[in-house]
């Protein structure tokens, strides 16, 4: 048998003089819970246009961050150069999750809505009412604040 590490004879000490709270947070150990990318629904793209807008979120931990990213037209032939206009950091707690499948109701999702949900097996295929929302807005070039009881996010089939 080897001798418990550093970090974790640090980590057991410390977690003995603080509180539950400090404990989850320390033991949480900040690797990837997943991430996506996805273009955004524009007038020009839904015509065969170029994409002008896309967005992604990661979350690592109990971090998430969101971006907004805009294309900068390249050469012909040369695939776009995306970057960030605008980005917000948000805390996820460890039974939640960030979702894109959201809109102003099971019919009218968007791609233009995230939001952090509570993680959940609902037989409906619908996740509870959001904590926090935001509407990726393609005009202000912004993420945007919204009224999380406006918001409906389902989870995705993906099929047998």
């Amino acid at each position: 048998m080897t001798a418990p590490s550093t970090a974790l004879l640090v980590l057991v000490a410390t977690l003995g003089r603080r509180s539950d709270a400090f404990a989850q947070r320390i033991a949480t150990p900040d690797i990837s819970r997943g991430g996506a990318s996805w273009l955004l629904p524009t007038v020009g793209g839904r015509h065969g246009g170029p994409a002008r807008f896309a967005a992604r979120f990661a979350v690592a931990g109990t971090q998430a961050i969101i971006y907004l990213d805009s294309a900068i037209v390249s050469p012909q032939g040369r695939s776009p150069t995306w970057i960030p206009v605008d980005s917000i950091k948000v805390r996820v707690a460890l039974n939640e999750l960030m979702i894109a499948s959201c809109g102003a109701s099971a019919d009218n999702l968007s791609a233009l809505y995230v939001a952090v949900v509570r993680d959940s097996t609902d037989t409906l295929f619908n996740y509870p009412r959001p904590r926090v929302a935001w509407v990726l807005d393609t005009v202000e070039r912004r993420i945007r604040p919204l009224n999380s009881s406006s918001v409906h996010c389902i989870q995705e089939y993906a099929g047998e």
